[in-house]
C-alpha cells in the first residue's frame, strides 16, 4: 500500500517537473520572439531614433545593441542565436575593421541614412537570371485593397527604403520579401525594369531583390490568390 502511494507521489512529481519544463521552455522561446522582434524594429527602423549607432551599411555594434536592450533580457549569446536561427536571413553578423562583433538587418529598413550601395549588391541581368528561377520574373505580396494604386503609380517604396521583390513564389518557403498573409502576388519584369527603364535594382545577402524607385506600371502583373 505504501509503495503504491509512494508510486503516486513519484508520478504526480514528474508530471508536476515536466509542466514545469514547458512552462520555462515556453517563456524562454517567448523572450526570445519578444527580442527577435525588437532586433528588427531597432535595425530597420528605430535604431537612430532610440540613440544607437548605425553606420551607413546598417550594423550597429553587438555590445551597443545588448546593453540597449539589457532589460529585455538581451544577451550577445542570445542575439547571435537568433541571427543563426533565422530561416529567412533578415539579420547578419560580421566583425568589423574595430574587431567588435556587429548587426544588421538584411533589407526592410526605413532609416534613410542606410545607404544601399554599402548594405546591397547591385543587381546585373546574369545575378538575376541566375537568382530568379521564372527570369525575368521576380514576385511581390499585397492586398486586393492596393491593386487600383499599383495599376495606376506602380509599385511604391512607401515608407521602406525600397520596394522588395522575391525572386520565388510563395510555396517555395521560407520566402524572404513577401508577407505570409499577402492576397495578391505580383509578377514583376526585373529586364523590363532595368533595361527599358533603365531603373537600378540591388540584392540582399538573404536574395531579396530591391529597388529604391518605384516599379513602372507596365512591369507589374497581377495575379490574384484564392
Amino acid at each position: 500500500m505504501s509503495d503504491h502511494k509512494g508510486n503516486n507521489h513519484k508520478g504526480n512529481d514528474h508530471k508536476g517537473n515536466d509542466h514545469k519544463g514547458n512552462t520555462h521552455k515556453g517563456k524562454k522561446r517567448d523572450g526570445r520572439n519578444a527580442i527577435a522582434h525588437r532586433l528588427s524594429q531597432l535595425l530597420r527602423h528605430t535604431a537612430v531614433d532610440e540613440g544607437l549607432s548605425m553606420r551607413a551599411d546598417g550594423y550597429v555594434s553587438v555590445g551597443e545593441l545588448v546593453a540597449h536592450l539589457a532589460q529585455n533580457g538581451a544577451t550577445s549569446s542570445i542575439v547571435q542565436d537568433i541571427v543563426r536561427q533565422d530561416a529567412k536571413g533578415r539579420f547578419e553578423l560580421a566583425t568589423l575593421d574595430d574587431d567588435r562583433l556587429y548587426i544588421r538587418a538584411t533589407q526592410g529598413h526605413s532609416i534613410r541614412s542606410v545607404d544601399s550601395h554599402a548594405l546591397l549588391t547591385p543587381a546585373t541581368e546574369d545575378v538575376l537570371r541566375a537568382l530568379c528561377p521564372h527570369y525575368p520574373w521576380a514576385y511581390h505580396g499585397t492586398y486586393r485593397a492596393c491593386i487600383p494604386g499599383i495599376v495606376e503609380r506602380g509599385l511604391l517604396p512607401c515608407k521602406r527604403n525600397h520596394v522588395h521583390l522575391s525572386p520565388k513564389l510563395p510555396e517555395d518557403l521560407p520566402v524572404s520579401g513577401m508577407r505570409f498573409d499577402c492576397e495578391v502576388v505580383l509578377s514583376i519584369d526585373v529586364a523590363r525594369v532595368m533595361q527599358q527603364h533603365r531603373l537600378p535594382l540591388f540584392v540582399s545577402s538573404n536574395e531579396v531583390i530591391l529597388s529604391e524607385h518605384a516599379i513602372p506600371p507596365d512591369c507589374v502583373q497581377v495575379t490574384v490568390q484564392t
